[in-house]
C-alpha cells in the first residue's frame, strides 16, 4: 500500500507544481502511474473534493494572491493561473469568491 500512497504524493506534488499550465487528470495519472479511475477515487477520499475542484482552488488561491498587486493586469493574472480565456477565469472566480475579479481587486483597495 505504500507505493499507492507514494504515488499519490507525487500526484498531489505534480498538480500543485503544474496547475497553472493546462494539465488534465489523465496527465497526473500518467506522471504517478496510476490508473485515471483510481486516482479520480483516491483525490476524492483524500481531499474530499474532486481532481477539477482541487486544481480550481489551487488556481483561485495564487489568483488571489496576484490581485493583491496593483501593477499586474486581470488578463494576465488569468494566463498565470492556467485561463487562456480571461471571461472563463472571471466566471470561475466569481464561482469560488462570490465576485468578479475586477470587483475583487477594487475590494482590496
Amino acid at each position: 500500500m505504500l507505493v499507492y500512497e507514494d504515488a499519490m504524493e507525487d500526484a498531489l506534488n505534480y498538480i500543485k507544481e503544474h496547475f497553472y499550465e493546462n494539465i488534465s487528470l489523465n496527465d497526473v495519472a500518467k506522471v504517478a502511474f496510476l490508473n485515471e479511475s483510481y486516482l479520480c477515487r483516491k483525490i476524492k477520499k483524500v481531499l474530499g473534493i474532486s481532481f477539477v475542484e482541487y486544481l480550481t482552488k489551487l488556481r483561485m488561491e495564487k489568483a488571489l494572491e496576484y490581485l493583491k498587486n496593483p501593477n499586474i493586469k486581470i488578463t494576465e493574472i488569468a494566463h498565470k493561473v492556467g485561463y487562456q480565456d480571461y471571461r472563463y477565469f472571471s466566471q470561475k472566480f466569481k464561482e469560488h469568491t462570490g465576485y468578479l475579479p475586477s470587483e475583487w481587486k477594487e475590494k482590496q483597495r
